[in-house]
């Protein structure tokens, strides 16, 4: 019985190393993931000069001494087993690695979790445009003010249909949920009325049934009359045949309540997943309109500067060059922005799908560590 326990605990030796290896690999990715989305903070490590042991000081004195062992992180450390080596020790010896195990694990899982909080906080889709953004309008010579006007139009005009291509979506998708609404209560009348023919197929079912009973006894009683029976005889043939019909039209019935049943199935699954696009579909539109409003502020000060741009044009005409410069900037600026936005949301999505799946993974650990110090727990107090 001894040596079973033992082969046990080996086994659970084993295990117990491969699960903190895999938990090991686990906070690194955890750690490159926190490094990846974290501002990165320049780190300045002291320099140690150690000299080495056996050679003289540039003093004259040896003062050399070894370098203390640095501390690694904790592992399984294998104990020799020897003959006089009992089961409560080796349960003693396991004892401490699975409850640090356990500890670990738990530290692991409160740091993923504060993580994957820290990324369930929303990106905003847009910002507003910083105080240094802001332009004040030189004075243009007419022709650039012109362009100016024709790239502010041309501008106004994107954004125009831009908000009625984004209005006539959302109304569509509206009217795509309410269309889902009742094409799922008109399928919930249809699965209703096909349940309802079932009771009418076992209705017709047991007509049937009584339809033959009666002819086999109009046969029987034909029999027994001989020759005077000849008519029943073909009594009897009719109903025989009208319990054949019966029992085919309720077969048949009962089949297409269960196609029908299925059918309505298969497009009630179809309206469900159109009915979560058209969800989506309306919270992209949202999003559409917030950026349709960060675009009509930039619009708004476009026609501000170019307002004032107006009433200084006859004044002077070298600061045309300067003005378009500052307004290149800012929209090269503002390009640069969104596209650094596009793809944070898109580092931080990737992140939190890796984030949810090592969250799911430190749970099975965590659970199997739990396990196995229960069971050395158990093997202890047994011992």
């Amino acid at each position: 019985m001894e040596l079973v326990l033992a082969l046990l605990l080996a086994v659970a030796l084993v295990a117990l190393a491969t699960t903190w290896s895999a938990l090991r690999t686990e906070r690194a990715r955890v750690r490159r993931s926190e490094t990846r989305l974290a501002p990165a903070r320049p780190e300045s490590a002291p320099a140690q000069t150690t000299a080495v042991p056996g050679e003289p000081h540039p003093e004259g004195k040896n003062t050399a001494e070894p370098l203390p062992p640095r501390p690694g992180p904790p592992s399984l450390r294998v104990l020799p087993v020897k003959g006089s080596l009992s089961l409560e020790r080796l349960a003693a010896a396991l004892e401490p690695p699975a409850a640090r195990l356990a500890t670990s694990i738990e530290g692991s899982e409160a740091a993923l979790s504060a993580a994957a909080e820290r990324l369930r906080t929303p990106i905003p889709p847009s910002a507003p445009v910083p105080e240094q953004w802001e332009i004040t309008a030189p004075e243009l010579d007419a022709e650039g003010v012109e362009r100016a006007l024709a790239t502010a139009e041309r501008i106004s005009d994107e954004r125009s249909r831009l908000a009625d291509e984004v209005r006539s979506l959302r109304s569509a998708l509206e009217r795509v949920a309410s269309l889902d609404g009742g094409l799922a209560r008109g399928l919930t009348e249809l699965s209703r009325s096909a349940d309802a023919l079932l009771p009418f197929a076992s209705s017709l079912s047991g007509l049937a049934d009584r339809a033959n009973l009666l002819g086999l006894n109009v046969s029987l009683l034909a029999a027994r009359a001989g020759d005077a029976g000849a008519p029943f005889e073909e009594a009897a043939a009719e109903l025989r045949g009208l319990f054949e019909e019966s029992r085919r039209l309720s077969r048949e019935l009962s089949e297409a309540a269960r196609r029908t049943n299925g059918g309505v199935r298969k497009v009630a699954t179809f309206v469900e997943e159109s009915a979560g696009a058209a969800a989506s579909g309306q919270e992209r539109g949202g999003l559409a309109c917030e950026r349709l409003g960060t675009l009509d502020g930039l619009c708004e000060q476009l026609e501000r500067t170019l307002t004032e741009s107006i009433r200084s044009t006859r004044a002077a005409s070298d600061e045309g060059a300067i003005l378009s410069r500052r307004l290149e900037a800012a929209r090269t600026s503002l390009e640069a922005r969104a596209a650094e936005a596009a793809r944070l949301r898109a580092d931080a999505e990737a992140a939190r799908a890796a984030l949810r799946s090592t969250v799911e993974r430190i749970e099975a650990l965590r659970l199997d560590g739990g396990a196995l110090h229960a069971a050395v727990v158990r093997v202890t107090s047994t011992a």
